[in-house]
């Protein structure tokens, strides 16, 4: 099983690393899979997994492989911080993001990790959040992580667009 590691922009096997972040700016979380807002959210899921790999390469780290399986831990756990407005590493059914994984068939992982962040009324989300995540010690370690492999971003909003 290949490390993965995914990022949730509510905006983390081998090893896998979830990240969340918290945008709440793109519009009610229901419409999130609307087709009006689905194409921006996915747009700023892959802009986000891109820089976080321009990081990667500024440091000498290879890319990381984008996983729709980890994209699916990374998306639930972001819609629900955005659905139900909490911000934490704890979902809401209590589990943490390695329980999470398993609840949603990821596999056989060694490590996991998660990053979140809160994003509301920045002009650019994606820059910001990677900003803030590489200015924390404890988050740049786990993005610049070299046992990850595969990464995934996942991207929610709440009604307010906050």
């Amino acid at each position: 099983m290949p490390n993965r590691m995914a990022f949730k922009l509510d905006a983390g096997g081998g090893a896998l690393s979830a990240s969340a972040v918290p945008a709440k700016f793109v519009g009610p979380a229901a419409a999130v899979h609307s087709s009006g807002n689905a194409a921006a959210v996915l747009e700023l899921e892959k802009d986000t997994f891109q820089l976080l790999n321009v990081e990667r390469a500024q440091k000498g780290l290879p890319a990381l492989k984008w996983s729709e399986d980890v994209a699916k831990v990374a998306r639930l756990h972001s819609l629900n911080m955005a659905s139900y407005s909490f911000f934490s590493h704890k979902g809401v059914d209590g589990l943490m993001v390695d329980a999470r994984a398993d609840k949603l068939g990821l596999g056989a992982w060694s490590a996991i990790g998660e990053n979140i962040a809160y994003m509301r009324g920045f002009q650019n989300p994606v820059e910001a959040a990677v900003e803030k995540w590489m200015l924390s010690t404890s988050h740049r370690q786990n993005l610049l992580n070299t046992q990850w492999l595969e990464s995934a971003v996942g991207v929610a909003a709440t009604g307010d667009g906050t």
